[in-house]
């Protein structure tokens, strides 16, 4: 992971206790230091139980998915911005 120094594309993921928080953005490298710039930010809630559609799965349908390209380095920062159950 370490040995990627430039991913075309960096993804951050932030947990909280019941939806993901993502934003896709660049790393930007400058004079300052390394950085990171949104781009595209969303939530991603769980769907509920009484909602979900034949062959769903409970816990792990959401209304909006992270997608990231195929074939691409992609850096995944993940961090929590409460408490956070497994």
């Amino acid at each position: 992971m370490d040995d990627i120094v430039e991913p075309a594309l960096t993804v951050k993921a932030v947990g909280t206790q019941w939806y993901w928080h993502y934003e896709y953005g660049v790393t930007i490298i400058g004079e300052v230091g390394p950085g990171f710039s949104p781009i595209i930010e969303f939530d991603s809630f769980m769907i509920p139980t009484g909602e979900l559609l034949l062959g769903e799965l409970r816990l792990l349908e959401v209304d909006n998915r992270l997608v990231v390209p195929i074939l691409t380095h992609v850096r995944v920062l993940v961090t929590g911005a409460d408490v956070l159950h497994s």
